[in-house]
């Protein structure tokens, strides 16, 4: 059935096939067979603008695939879609084709009313698949983008944080610095006092111990010699 539903679009030429990511498979009812819906790169690899969308081989059989899963029985546009397609090889003018398929629709028991409520039904098996895609994609998106934008405003926020306690830790290393000069200033005056003061005593020192050896040698001199 996939097979003669392809036979039936007309189907683009891709452009260069690129490698893509497959996104999660979209909840709700099984398919019949693989499933893919795996978004397109938004951007050129270099980049730049967003390229414009291209029909891609792969996205068109998993939309004709929901097409498949909701085939209606019996005679309905599928069929009608099929006539048409067959009347090209014999028929070249749009309006003909279309009065022929219906008639053969008609041999069905099939209205136009009833082609066009079929046909909307396929639109709305499209539609659904068209929402799972964007399901799947906005969880992708999630994990692949949001989630990394939230790490790199976090590790952002990091480097604020540690650029600021640098800046504040350079503040403290100076203050540092300034309670060092200022110590070290002290210090070298409170030396420059004891080195004065200790010469100071010992000066006072010496002088009195001069004076009273003086004395002493004087004692001797002069009172020892003249009591012998």
């Amino acid at each position: 059935m996939l097979k003669n539903l392809k036979s039936l679009f007309i189907i683009e030429e891709e452009g260069p096939k690129k490698e893509t990511e497959s996104a999660p498979p979209a909840k709700g009812k099984p398919a019949a067979g693989p499933r893919s819906t795996s978004p397109p790169p938004a951007a050129g690899g270099d980049g730049g603008p967003p390229r414009s969308g291209q029909v891609s081989q792969e996205f068109t059989g998993v939309l004709l695939k929901a097409m498949e899963r909701a085939n209606l029985e019996g005679f309905d546009y599928l069929e009608f879609k099929n006539a048409l397609n067959n009347l090209k090889k014999v028929e070249a003018d749009e309006s003909k084709r279309y009065r022929s398929a219906y008639a053969l629709a008609q041999t069905m028991g099939t209205t136009p009313a009833q082609l066009i409520q079929t046909a909307e039904h396929y639109l709305a098996a499209l539609h659904a698949e068209e929402k799972a895609f964007e399901e799947a994609l906005a969880g992708q998106m999630q994990s692949q983008v949001g989630n990394r934008m939230e790490q790199v405003a976090a590790v952002e926020k990091a480097i604020q944080d540690k650029e600021a306690r640098i800046q504040q830790l350079q503040k403290e290393v100076e203050q540092h610095r300034q309670d060092i000069a200022a110590t070290q200033a002290e210090v070298n005056s409170a030396q420059a006092k004891m080195e004065t003061t200790k010469r100071d005593f010992i000066a006072s020192h010496d002088n009195l111990v001069r004076q009273i050896q003086g004395d002493v040698e004087n004692i001797k001199k002069h009172l020892t010699g003249a009591g012998s």
